[in-house]
């Protein structure tokens, strides 16, 4: 056991400890009192409410005041900043939150009565410094849903992990936070970093986290998309993955539904710092064959990213060598991607053999 785990087992077991339910909203005003009505519900009272704004033009300012009035001896704080999106939203309401167990509860999601106090239970009996449970959909869908019990590895390829959660703030300190590039699937790419960086999970068994499903919602993203969700958390985490599975989540992002390219290019507008969603319209941009666009998005990406940018190093390389349009840059930068990355080598071969063909192709 680590010094950190000690501790955090000392802590959690030595009174009851704060908890800061963080809870995003953006356009989630007419859920709010639902939501927030199931945590002031919980067994477990100490807990503060802590609404993030996240630049919503509708009432949620005003929605929350009247809840706060309503329970004048309960902390709800109310806390607005600049429309950012979700993960943006979460990262804020952690940096203000006063408790170090962080409660995760989307805006318009629910939870029961005894979800806080049965997780402080579990930490205190597991060590586990995050715990979730098993999910009751409603909404557009019902049932329960059971995900599999996390693994460290697995985890990498399954989201088993849903999004309400109860965890020691240190794990959010370690992995850097939610990644902003992230307009959906955030809780996931979190969870992989958090899974190489000490977090131990414990899974209630029992249907104690309400889902609201909705048609564009996480269940029917995961549903019809997961190739290409599993391709943004390998591009976000490449370290973890091997470098075949790496490319090959590049490839198969140049086929991303167009609906995703207008949330990427939405979100990149509120982030123009953020490398991965650059890189990803530019691997859309190429996959629709706009090559002059997918170069501009590709050095974007590097610009934002840094020399050491392996994956935009590689696809801005790669495309000056095989269409031939600055092969002198474009192998410098393919030798870079060899020494950054050497187990890309044969990828980079391949990259050369069809410049090579290309150029040995007669003239029409």
């Amino acid at each position: 056991m680590t010094e950190h785990s000690q501790a955090f087992e000392d802590f959690v077991r030595s009174h009851d400890p704060l908890v800061t339910a963080v809870v995003p909203s953006y356009n989630k005003a007419s859920f709010l009192p639902e939501t927030i009505q199931s945590i002031l519900d919980q067994e477990y009272r100490n807990i503060e409410v802590l609404v993030v704004n996240d630049g919503s033009p509708d009432n949620t300012a005003q929605t929350v005041s009247e809840i706060a009035a309503a329970n004048p001896d309960r902390i709800i704080r109310h806390i607005e900043k600049p429309n950012g999106g979700i993960s943006d939203a979460r990262n804020f309401g952690i940096t203000q939150a006063h408790g170090r167990l962080i409660l995760a509860l989307d805006g318009d999601d629910q939870m029961k009565p005894s979800f806080v106090s049965k997780a402080i239970a579990a930490m205190r009996q597991t060590g586990a410094n995050l715990v979730t449970c098993t999910v009751e959909l409603f909404g557009t869908q019902s049932g329960i849903w059971v995900p599999n019990q996390y693994e460290q590895f697995s985890i990498r390829y399954d989201n088993s992990i849903p999004t309400l959660v109860l965890f020691d703030r240190w794990l959010w300190e370690q992995v850097g936070g939610y990644k902003v590039d992230f307009p959906f699937v955030e809780d996931w790419d979190f969870f992989v970093g958090c899974s190489d960086r000490g977090m131990r999970v414990c899974r209630i068994d029992e249907p104690l986290f309400r889902y609201r499903a909705s048609e564009s919602g996480l269940a029917h993203i995961f549903t019809d998309c997961y190739k290409w969700c599993l391709a943004l958390i390998m591009t976000s985490r490449q370290e973890l993955y091997p470098v075949d599975e790496v490319v090959w989540a590049h490839d198969h992002l140049k086929t991303m539904p167009e609906r995703w390219f207008e949330k990427f290019k939405s979100q990149s507008a509120l982030h123009n710092s953020a490398w991965l969603l650059h890189f990803w319209l530019g691997l859309y941009a190429e996959g629709r064959g706009e090559i002059e666009l997918a170069l501009k998005r590709y050095s974007q990406a590097l610009q934002a990213s840094g020399a050491t940018n392996w994956q935009a190093i590689y696809q801005l390389g790669r495309l000056f060598v095989i269409h031939n349009i600055n092969v002198g840059t474009g192998f410098e930068l393919l030798h870079r991607v060899r020494i950054l990355r050497p187990d890309m080598r044969s990828f980079v071969e391949k990259s050369l053999e069809a410049q090579k063909a290309a150029q040995q192709k007669p003239a029409n």
